[in-house]
């Protein structure tokens, strides 16, 4: 089947085998109608979005094309996070008391440093 133009349709609709949709900004749209927000899934140019319709398409994940993921506000893991490579923070909180690996010799010298 060829559609040119918009498909309405209510109920359930079953796709078997690949869909494909084209377009500048290929959207899939998901609106609750009873309730906010409503969300839609986009491809804006080369970036796969996860977008909030309802607070001005605010980007609530994002895949980039380098591959790397952008997570707006707090990212929410349950169980933790394994990271290989270098983890980088703007702040820390808590007592430390469960990091390891950590050289004292050195913190101790940038502490001392920082107080002189």
């Amino acid at each position: 089947v060829t559609v040119t133009g918009s498909i309405t349709s209510s109920g359930s609709s079953n796709i078997f085998g690949d869909t494909t949709i084209s377009s500048l900004a290929p959207t899939l749209n998901f609106d609750d109608g009873n309730s906010n927000p409503d969300y839609r899934i986009i491809n804006n140019s080369g970036t796969f979005e996860f977008q909030d319709k309802t607070n001005s398409f605010a980007a609530r994940l994002k895949i980039n094309s380098d591959g790397h993921v952008d997570v707006t506000g707090n990212l929410d893991v349950g169980a933790g996070i394994d990271c290989t490579g270098t983890v980088a923070a703007t702040s820390f909180t808590g007592d430390g008391s469960n990091l390891t690996g950590i050289n004292t010799d050195l913190m101790l010298f940038k502490i001392l440093l920082v107080q002189t």
